[in-house]
């Protein structure tokens, strides 16, 4: 008698639970990035979704779950946009603008949420077991800053007895908590590109974060 072949039960990776995971996710991205931690209502975020309040458990078992893997997920996705940014360029200040522009062309849509990044960190800091991952992105985050860097040491523009690791992680300090506390605080009218180049001439001296590259 021929052995059955076992049949994988659930949604395919690529099926719509997926497509609802990341609607929620963004859904929880906007909640969290406005509101504290506690005020934050999963039936909210599950409206906002298009779900109801009890088939977001479907997808994720807790709020804090929800918060983790929506931080995760917002991570690793603008880690992954910042490293082909900085792989693109040769000279660090094009790195540089490269990264900073990331902000205002925004291909993925998860650079919009500044405010989330400092939430994220609060958590982090009170229990690392349950943000492990976070904290392994975190340290991936300030190794693509150690290299625009470790280009400025190489091209003379910063001295060398510079610690390269605490200069990256003082760089992505200064731009993701910096430039988002910014552009959270100025409101909805602000202009990003004028904050953006404000970073760039800071952290660069002569770099220009304009398009044309003027």
């Amino acid at each position: 008698m021929k052995d059955r072949k076992k049949v994988k039960r659930g949604r395919p990776a690529n099926s719509s639970g997926k497509k609802t995971r990341e609607r929620l996710m963004r859904a929880a991205a906007s909640h969290f990035s406005k509101a504290e931690f506690s005020d934050v209502s999963m039936d909210a975020i599950a409206a906002e979704a298009g779900l109801t309040g009890a088939a977001i458990y479907n997808h994720f078992a807790s709020k804090d779950a929800l918060f983790i893997a929506t931080a995760v997920h917002m991570t690793r996705t603008n880690l992954q946009t910042i490293e082909q940014a900085i792989a693109e360029q040769e000279g660090w200040r094009d790195q540089l603008r490269a990264v900073l522009m990331l902000y205002v062309d925004d291909q993925t849509g998860w650079f919009q949420y500044p405010m989330l990044t400092p939430a994220v960190q609060l958590k982090m800091l009170r229990n690392r077991d349950d943000y492990s991952e976070m904290l392994s992105l975190r340290r991936d985050y300030a190794a693509q800053f150690e290299k625009i860097i470790a280009g400025a040491i190489a091209e003379g523009d910063l001295p060398d007895h510079l610690p390269i690791a605490l200069a990256g992680q003082l760089m992505v300090a200064f731009i993701y908590n910096g430039m988002g506390t910014v552009l959270s605080h100025r409101g909805d009218d602000v202009d990003v590109q004028r904050i953006v180049d404000a970073t760039a001439v800071m952290l660069g001296g002569t770099v220009s974060a304009n398009r044309s590259g003027s």
